[in-house]
């Protein structure tokens, strides 16, 4: 018989080694963020290593550019890169080994890389209230606060022309939690409308802290004011309307002009907005800017002739949108003596009255003049 060669063969039913260190599970991490994980097995292959990241946002992401691999004989260490700008997520890291034998095992943990802290955002009221300014008729402010990780402090204030007010929770402000582990915390704030009934200047500051120890404030970065920048929640709220007052312009005045000219001034206890003048109803001018600025409010006005009388009216509105009474005057304006002679009535029927008068007068006179000339005549004959 032919030589036997010699087979041999290994029975492996150790399941494969693997270590993560450098981040803890379930931590929150705002400084370097840089996993190691260890990979070993008596008959380890590379090919059977396999790894993958996740992130809550981000979804799954390409680790070859993260990544370092060293060789160590019966294994292999993976060593991470320091998670760089822009990458605050929750993360779930896994790391599978399957030796030649088939023995497999498999290694997560979850962590979160938190180092922006919170982002804000605002519902469509807030955000026109940040733009404007003024309210004369304040509502909710909702606003959410999102965060990779859990809140463990929340404080919510406003100062009122200076003066600083600690809100106090089911009382001033609700606040919804949504999120549960693994995922993004939203915290949702509605401040209610009964804290700005008072008139004045208010600002709104929302102070937290998060499991990875970031202190954030109110910064926005909302894609509703299309801009990203450190804001404060500031708006006034005015519920007084302007002041106008006339000079030299009277009701149902008569001016023998071409044109007359008056002056109103207008004032606001915060800042006016605009002021608009009809003439006979049409709105001939709205003035604004600096119109309103240059003299103080105070604006030079000319009503052109017109040959009847002409309704002036006067309406000004603040920055909260507070409108004050019409103000309407009658007035004629015109150089036509005629005109002015026609309109005034009293004098105008006055002097038909009196032409009525003289004229029957004198027809009397005439009458009897007539009369005893006839006389005369008769006894003549």
């Amino acid at each position: 018989m032919a030589d036997y060669a010699q087979d041999s063969f290994t029975v492996d039913l150790t399941d494969p080694e693997i270590e993560i260190t450098g981040v803890e599970n379930r931590s929150a991490n705002k400084g370097t963020v840089a996993p190691v994980i260890t990979l070993s097995d008596t008959n380890y292959t590379a090919d059977g290593v396999t790894l993958t990241l996740t992130g809550t946002n981000k979804g799954r992401i390409n680790v070859d550019s993260m990544v370092s691999r060293t060789s160590n004989g019966n294994g292999q260490i993976i060593t991470f890169r320091n998670f760089g700008s822009n990458m605050d997520d929750i993360y779930t890291l896994t790391a599978r080994l399957v030796d030649r034998a088939g023995n497999e095992t498999t290694r997560s943990i979850t962590f979160s890389v938190n180092r922006d802290g919170s982002t804000y955002e605002l519902d469509d009221y807030v955000a026109q209230l940040i733009e404007t300014g003024f309210t004369n008729s304040p509502k909710d402010i909702v606003i959410k606060e999102i965060n990779v990780d859990t809140l463990e402090f929340i404080e919510i204030t406003y100062s009122k022309d200076g003066e600083v007010v600690t809100l106090k929770e089911g009382v001033d402000y609700t606040v919804e939690e949504e999120g549960g582990d693994g995922q993004w915390k939203v915290y949702t704030y509605t401040i209610k409308a009964s804290c700005f009934e008072e008139e004045g200047q208010y600002s709104i500051n929302i102070y937290s802290e998060d499991r990875a120890q970031n202190t954030s404030t109110y910064q926005v970065k909302n894609s509703k004011l299309e801009k990203e920048e450190q804001m404060t929640l500031e708006f006034i709220v005015d519920k007084t309307a302007p002041s106008i007052s006339i000079a030299n312009l009277e009701d149902r005045g008569r001016y023998r002009e071409s044109a007359h000219e008056f002056t109103l001034s207008v004032k606001d206890n915060m800042l006016l907005s605009y002021v608009e003048l009809y003439l006979d109803g049409v709105l001939y001018h709205t003035y604004s800017g600096d119109e309103l600025t240059i003299d103080d409010g105070l604006l030079t006005i000319t009503v052109d002739s017109k040959d009847a009388y002409q309704t002036v009216k006067i309406i000004a509105y603040d920055a909260a949108g507070n409108p004050t009474d019409p103000v309407e005057y009658q007035v004629l304006v015109t150089s036509n003596w005629w005109i002015h002679f026609y309109i005034n009535k009293p004098l105008f029927f006055g002097c038909i009255a009196g032409i009525v008068v003289v004229a029957g007068v004198i027809i009397f006179l005439v009458v009897r003049s007539r009369r005893k000339a006839d006389k005369k005549t008769y006894k003549k004959i």
